[in-house]
């Protein structure tokens, strides 16, 4: 890691911070994938809201790691257990990984994803799975060079948003620990 960096898992005092990445992410990200209407809609009211209920939800084996660069956070990775109840016992999830789009391409990114790689694997788990939008290009070539593996499964998302459905296809994506 670089200088004036670090990576801890987060505290109930981080939320706001965690709102904000996740906010300024989203509307970078997704640009070019979902309805700017939406985007536009979306509020760190709103995000802190629910990152306050993903905060309190997570399991006994998950973590929510956050990356910070001179004491400000700048990314994130909340990891669990899969919601499919079929997954093998040996199975994690990342289920949220975000950097400040100021940091993409620094290779902090990079950093934070190998750190929850190494936590899950150091507590016994085998593989980790996550999901990510189909048009996501970007995100899908990040996790390619992470050893993720597309499994070339998909399933369509929908969740309301912003006071609007959003309905997204999403892929499969696996790796050995």
């Amino acid at each position: 890691m670089r200088p004036g960096t670090d990576i801890r898992q987060a505290q109930a005092a981080d939320i706001a911070a965690i709102a904000h990445v996740h906010l300024a992410s989203s509307k970078i990200a997704y640009r070019d994938i979902l309805d700017p209407a939406l985007l536009d809609g979306l509020s760190l009211d709103g995000r802190i809201a629910l990152w306050e209920r993903r905060f309190a939800q997570i399991g006994s084996q998950g973590r929510l790691w956050i990356q910070c660069v001179d004491a400000e956070i700048i990314g994130f990775a909340l990891c669990d257990l899969p919601d499919d109840r079929d997954a093998a016992p040996s199975v994690c999830e990342l289920k949220s990984f975000y950097v400040t789009p100021d940091f993409w391409g620094a290779g902090l990114g990079a950093t934070l994803l190998a750190y929850a790689v190494v936590d899950f694997k150091n507590r016994g788990f085998g593989a980790m799975i996550l999901w990510t939008i189909c048009d996501n290009k970007r995100a899908r070539a990040f996790y390619a060079r992470a050893g993720f593996r597309c499994e070339e499964l998909t399933r369509r998302t929908s969740r309301s948003e912003a006071g609007q459905m959003l309905e997204y296809e999403e892929i499969l994506y696996s790796r050995a620990l």
